[in-house]
């Protein structure tokens, strides 16, 4: 499938999550997934042979219609593979239209390969056989960010099973065996006192890990509404798989020790698009430079808005609320 396969991506990232690096500014604030590939400094981003002269007339004025389109800089950055061994550096007066740049080879990098797809089906296709077994009217379905195409190669795979005619506990304590006796998974647990019971686990093999909650259909009519808002709203993705990286390198993509968890960072990516001002003189023409995007969207949640009272509503076209209003006020 090319690329690093994903037990191989995994472990480059947990080994620089042990051993950061401490750095200065933007670009030194993501963490490498590794050692960087030597890159050939005499191809372009396009992967054509370019002389210095060649690059330097460039023409570093981004597209005006549609999502700008990625393009290489021109010095050695070793901290982002996703970089290719270069900078960004497009000569704009403009630093977003650099940025920009660089989210879109972040996003490209870290997609999944084909082999960490494939292996991803492959365990989803043993689940279900699984289940149909224990449970033969049930139904295993995917949700989540597996189910959406926006997940790391440290992501989960979500899913439940729909139909299983035992409660909840029983199932997964029934699953539970089954994994073990299996001998291809490791960390076994089944969670029973969690306000929705599940079991989670690794995949050997790859370090995927796992989890299935039953007869739970919340997270799956969810999965079927951001699929929808992902094919309308062209930045959810880019800026979604930044935030999560970043909030991943920092332990603060757990619910159940503060972090933001994935639904929640997408709802409030969604609403700060849906409520962007946008650009041009009358704000009428959407904002597509995604390094912006990215800076609004931190500068809103980060410095202005206040979680304490205010909620927000991505129905309709997104709205705001005083949580007291609801009488969910934690002022």
């Amino acid at each position: 499938g090319g690329g690093l396969s994903i037990r191989k991506s995994l472990e480059l990232t947990r080994a620089k999550k042990e051993d950061r690096v401490q750095g200065q500014g933007f670009g030194d604030d993501f963490v490498s997934f590794g050692a960087n590939t030597p890159t050939d400094k005499s191809k372009t981003a396009e992967g054509g042979s370019a002389s210095k002269g060649d690059k330097m007339a460039m023409d570093p004025a981004p597209p005006t219609d549609g999502m700008l389109r990625s393009t290489a800089g021109f010095e050695v950055n070793k901290k982002s593979p996703w970089s290719r061994g270069q900078a960004y550096n497009t000569r704009s007066s403009d630093k977003m239209v650099d940025l920009h740049m660089e989210i879109l080879d972040f996003v490209s990098f870290i997609k999944p390969t084909k082999a960490e797809v494939k292996r991803r089906e492959t365990l989803v296709d043993f689940m279900r056989q699984v289940c149909a077994d224990l449970w033969p009217e049930s139904e295993l379905h995917v949700f989540g960010s597996y189910a959406t195409g926006m997940f790391l190669p440290s992501s989960d795979v979500d899913m439940a099973a729909i139909g299983c005619n035992e409660s909840p506990v029983t199932a997964l304590n029934r699953l539970a065996r089954v994994l073990r006796n299996d001998g291809n998974f490791d960390k076994i647990q089944v969670i029973a006192k969690a306000k929705v019971p599940i079991i989670k686990w690794d995949d050997r093999e790859s370090g995927i890990a796992l989890n299935i909650c039953i007869n739970q259909k919340d997270g799956i009519a969810n999965t079927q509404w951001v699929l929808a808002k992902k094919a309308e709203i062209d930045p959810l993705e880019p800026i979604l798989l930044v935030l999560k990286q970043f909030l991943y390198n920092r332990d603060l993509h757990e619910t159940f020790t503060g972090g933001w968890g994935s639904y929640l960072l997408t709802m409030t990516i969604i609403s700060h698009l849906q409520h962007h001002p946008g650009q041009g003189p009358d704000h009428t023409k959407a904002e597509t430079n995604l390094g912006a995007l990215l800076i609004d969207y931190l500068h809103l949640y980060g410095l202005r808005f206040n979680m304490e009272r205010i909620g927000i509503s991505v129905r309709d076209g997104g709205s705001f609320f005083q949580k007291r209003s609801q009488g969910r006020a934690d002022a």
